[in-house]
């Protein structure tokens, strides 16, 4: 025996007796449990159905065979069937605009018709839009802005979709402020900074203009759209700043964008060449980078370790592995540690970013501040896992300091963005750079290996090189250079390659752009 649910009934099926007892069945009545509803009907039919059921009750169902001598015993009671219809119409429908979408909300429908919901439609009139969730809200997409729109919603159940519900009052989507803009870059320039952007959602109404604006100062510019970038006079050489962009369109202004990595205006930035310092102290050039002297034929007390130039590129430092400082050019002499007790060696420099003051730093973290380099702390006395082998400055007020395993230290303004510190590397790491645009840093390694923090990865010399890498330079707007110990060089992009030259006999020792 088996039955068929239906709305408010059960279309109930059976075999026929394999024994008429003699006489011919003439009839079937059927009974339902738990209520005494039922049906009959008249042989050689096997089914009826019985009406008058309650939606989602279950009900099994027997059936006795009729002859002209009596009724048969009743059938095995058939497996519970439950009936049931389709949902009623939702209530309550509302619905609340957006920038060319709907958010529609409503009440579950007092009856589910004796069978789960399984999902609701809601549809826009005009256009017949859609949108389905198991939930009791959904948002309709492509609408038009400053067009009304109504929406009636159906509830589904396994038997199907119920009847539409009543509209909801009409709502008019519109145009809303532009969304954020991201990806806000800025490239330092003299007293200023030229700054790009990626441009956000137009909130359904054409972006008109960008503001950008400047911390820690009130300076700032404007883009009419669809540029994305404009410059920020006005500002201090030697200061970090960030930046951050809104948008506008007819309807308003949007929010802030996420504000930029610091950047430092300088009155020039690196070039497109490089300069490569030997340990004897001679120096290489290549490209733009201009000699202004060498300590090259003198006696050094130490080899030479380390080489950094002046913002405007018109001059530079050599440092040795005693502290001892030699400008050349425009770069002023701001003290050393030559002659004097080092619990380690100097192994690197970095200038200010207004060129009036350097740091030096030994292999155990121990940081020496001249001029207007601001000291912000140093790992002198710390316990290291490995020495320390260079250092990349930030304005006046900032540095990293990277070890030999990759571990990076950030000191005042200079940010940390990651390190390599407790990484298993397949070589030592020998110096870190700040790329042109101020944003993050790169590390690398021996092998030729770079490690992009904050900064878009360029390529590396890993498995390109056949000689032992020394240190890593910014390139003169994007990307960055290796230069291998005996003079090889490695530009990402390769627009930064300007020639190479051996060192000879003495090893190259740093390199700058």
């Amino acid at each position: 025996m088996t039955g068929v649910s239906g709305n408010a009934s059960v279309a109930v099926s059976w075999t026929a007796p394999t024994s008429n007892g003699g006489s011919a069945v003439t009839g079937y009545t059927v009974t339902s449990t738990p209520t005494s509803a039922g049906c009959t009907a008249v042989a050689p039919a096997t089914t009826c159905t019985v009406d008058g059921l309650t939606n989602g009750t279950p009900y099994t169902f027997q059936v006795v065979a009729n002859n002209i001598s009596g009724s048969s015993s009743p059938s095995t009671a058939s497996a519970p069937v439950t009936p049931s219809t389709v949902p009623d119409a939702p209530t309550g429908v509302s619905a609340t605009a957006g920038n060319a979408t709907a958010t529609v909300s409503w009440t579950a429908p007092g009856s589910d018709g004796g069978s789960p919901i399984t999902g609701y439609t809601a549809t826009s009139s005009p256009g017949g839009l859609t949108c389905s969730t198991s939930t009791t809200s959904c948002t309709v997409h492509g609408l038009t802005n400053g067009t009304p729109y109504t929406f009636t919603v159906k509830a589904m159940n396994a038997k199907g979709p119920g009847s539409p519900s009543a509209p909801s009052s009409s709502v008019t989507p519109e145009a809303v402020v532009p969304g954020a803009p991201t990806g806000v870059t800025a490239t330092g320039g003299n007293n200023s900074a030229t700054v790009s952007w990626t441009p956000g959602s137009n909130g359904g109404s054409p972006i008109l203009s960008y503001t950008v604006s400047s911390s820690p100062s009130s300076a700032g510019c404007t883009a009419t759209a669809p540029a994305t970038s404009c410059t920020v006079p006005g500002l201090t050489n030697g200061t970090p700043y960030t930046f951050q962009v809104t948008a506008t369109n007819a309807v308003g202004t949007g929010p802030l964008s996420t504000a930029s990595s610091p950047v430092t205006p300088s009155p020039n930035g690196p070039i497109k060449g490089y300069w490569m310092a030997t340990a004897n102290g001679t120096l290489l050039t290549n490209g733009a980078a201009r000699s202004y002297g060498s300590p090259a034929g003198m006696t050094l007390n130490a080899p030479i370790v380390g080489f950094a130039p002046t913002p405007d590129r018109k001059g530079y430092w050599f440092v040795g592995a005693d502290g001892g400082v030699f400008n050349y050019g425009d770069a002023g002499f701001y003290g050393s540690t030559g002659g004097q007790h080092l619990n380690a060696p100097i192994v690197g420099m970095a200038s200010t970013s207004d060129g009036k003051g350097y740091w030096l730093v030994a292999s155990d973290g121990g940081v020496f501040a001249y001029g207007d380099a601001a000291f912000k702390g140093s790992l002198g006395a710390t316990h290291l896992n490995a020495p320390i082998v260079g250092i990349a400055g930030n304005g006046t007020a900032g540095y990293l300091l990277v070890g030999a395993d990759g571990g990076v230290f950030a000191y005042g303004s200079a940010p940390f963005q990651g390190s390599l510190g407790g990484t298993h590397l397949n070589a030592p790491i020998v110096g870190i750079t700040v790329p042109a645009d101020g944003s993050g840093y790169y590390l690398a390694g021996a092998d030729g290996g770079v490690f992009a923090y904050g900064a878009p990865f360029m390529g590396s010399a890993s498995g390109v090189t056949n000689q032992p890498i020394i240190g890593i330079a910014a390139g003169a707007s994007t990307g960055y250079v290796l230069t291998g110990q005996s003079g090889a060089v490695f530009a990402y992009p390769s627009s930064n390659f300007y020639g190479s030259q051996s060192s000879g006999s003495s090893p190259v020792v740093g390199v700058s752009s």
